[in-house]
């Protein structure tokens, strides 16, 4: 049962990361034809028409330099309507699987602001540091007043 239990929560696992790599391949794949149609519009070409040679090789050029800087990030382009509808239906289930570790998480951070709040509105007692002797040290100090009383204790006990 155990081992089943186990195959079970690992295939789910799997299917998690599938689908969340599965969702990034779409929006890259998004990316890349919103940066090619943006091509194709600095060069004049229509979707579908066919490209003249010198126009052929700069979109390839084109193509080129953007694969080399996939290393670094460009800034965030607008999906389409499409990816946009399949983002936000990724999103709201990453949200509906993790919500509830927000709400622990968010329950605890008001738990420990308001409790902060409350040490900080109680007064703080100033303690001089004084220092306790242990009974056998008091014995050998001078006889105050406390240190008879405590004495006494001791002997009528």
């Amino acid at each position: 049962e155990e081992r089943a239990r186990d195959e079970e929560a690992s295939t789910v696992r799997e299917q998690r990361q599938n689908e969340r790599g599965a969702a990034q391949r779409i929006l890259d794949l998004e990316e890349d034809n919103a940066r090619g149609a943006r091509t194709f519009e600095e060069a004049g070409i229509q979707e579908g028409a066919e490209e003249p040679e010198p126009e052929r090789a700069a979109a390839e050029e084109s193509r080129n330099r953007e694969e080399e800087s996939r290393e670094s990030p460009p800034p965030r382009q607008e999906p389409g309507p499409a990816s946009r509808d399949r983002l936000r239906e990724f999103q709201t289930r990453e949200q509906e699987r993790i919500e509830p570790q927000q709400v622990n998480e968010t329950t605890r951070e008001v738990r420990d602001r308001r409790e902060a709040e409350e040490a900080a509105r109680e007064p703080v007692l100033e303690v001089p540091d004084q220092t306790v002797e242990p009974p056998e040290a008091a014995d050998r100090t001078e006889a105050g007043p406390a240190t008879r009383e405590t004495r006494r204790a001791e002997e009528e006990e």
